[in-house]
């Protein structure tokens, strides 16, 4: 059985991906895999160096405006889309997983004129321009929240969850701090805004640090995005790890991240949404406020369930940040609460459920393909 999982271009995109690989190898051990990633750095720093079968193509993200970037992309677009045929041909997939993005836009195409059959996956509650575009050529598609089946009518849809890696599950508290670098006698901070960072959230923690760490409980782990590194490291002169402060421009290793972290303070993309929940974390979600407002939508659910605190963008500075950490942590029963409830709302079994459906799916397409629009 040969499976093509195609996907990439963002963290949100590549994760799930490489999570369904693992759980493929445990479902379906002598599945031959192949992973199609977008020629960028943060693709090459995922994979390059290891074990996954992989390759690169040229694509490029689309901007949501009229500029000259759109004809950049389209053009990229073109080339990605050759490249993705002769990957796939060569190849020869029984299945092809997209996770969605702009790779998934190359390469679910090219994989549906070779006849193979495709799922789709659509991670966030409002789904990307991708997804709903490719979502015609799909046999299945798999969605990370129920509500998004609204954007799917005419598809056959299956609630998994997003996929999660399983190095973000295992480490235990200790492993966490240990590997990090955090003190075992602090509670723990995180705060992050995804790979390329988020300004927002940034220039809060630089506003806020100084009243954070006079605490004397509490060390801040700070994943600033590698664009944002050099301007934060320079904002937050005069502190480091000897005070608690601790900077990262991006960590792989979330598992590690999440394992020590007694509160975060996040974005609420689907992937960093599910690991939080899978892992049980309190978290602070700060949608990113462009883009369709879709992080809004994925932050909701989780947000009225108690799980977490939704905090608008517009309204996180330096002081609400203080407000929030003192009052979360102050509050050891509404902590231990929300924890119960990110345990309860998690699905740490999504990788392993796509990999079954897509193993299914390429055992016998054709009554499989029947369902499609039930």
């Amino acid at each position: 059985m040969r499976v093509a999982l195609i996907g990439g271009g963002t963290a949100g995109h590549l994760a799930p991906g490489v999570a369904v690989a693992e759980a493929l190898q445990a479902v379906g051990p002598d599945a031959e895999l192949l992973l199609v990633a977008a020629n960028r750095d943060l693709d090459h720093q995922l994979l390059d160096g290891s074990d996954w079968p992989h390759c690169f193509i040229d694509a490029e993200p689309f901007p949501y405006r009229l500029e000259l970037g759109l004809l950049t992309a389209a053009l990229a677009m073109v080339r990605a889309r050759r490249q993705a045929h002769d990957h796939l041909r060569a190849f020869g997939p029984d299945v092809t997983i997209g996770t969605g993005g702009y790779v998934a836009l190359a390469g679910v195409p090219a994989a549906h004129r070779l006849g193979c059959p495709i799922v789709l996956h659509a991670p966030d509650a409002l789904p990307d321009r991708a997804s709903r575009s490719l979502a015609r050529l799909a046999d299945l598609v798999t969605l990370g929240y129920a509500s998004a089946q609204a954007y799917f009518p005419r598809c056959r849809t299956v609630h998994t969850g997003v996929p999660i890696r399983r190095a973000v599950l295992a480490p235990t508290r200790a492993e966490g701090l240990a590997r990090l670098g955090l003190a075992g006698d602090r509670r723990t901070l995180v705060v992050m805004g995804g790979s390329q960072g988020a300004q927002r959230l940034n220039e809060a923690v630089a506003a806020a640090l100084p009243r954070l760490l006079e605490r004397g409980d509490l060390q801040v782990l700070h994943l600033t995005g590698t664009r944002q590194f050099e301007a934060v490291h320079a904002a937050t002169a005069g502190f480091g790890p000897e005070a608690g402060y601790h900077p990262v421009a991006y960590l792989g290793e979330m598992g590690l991240v999440l394992a020590a972290a007694d509160l975060v303070v996040s974005r609420a993309g689907a992937n960093s949404t599910a690991e939080i929940m899978a892992r049980g974390v309190p978290a602070v979600l700060v949608p990113y406020p462009h883009a369709g407002g879709h992080q809004r939508l994925n932050a909701l659910p989780f947000a009225e369930a108690g799980a977490a605190v939704m905090v608008g963008n517009e309204e996180l500075d330096g002081e609400r940040l203080v407000s929030l950490v003192a009052e979360l942590l102050g509050d050891p029963a509404r902590l231990a609460a929300m924890q119960a409830q990110c345990v309860a709302m998690g699905r740490p079994q999504a990788a392993e459920e796509v990999a079954r459906l897509a193993l299914q799916l390429a055992a016998d397409p054709k009554a499989n393909s029947a369902l499609r629009g039930n």
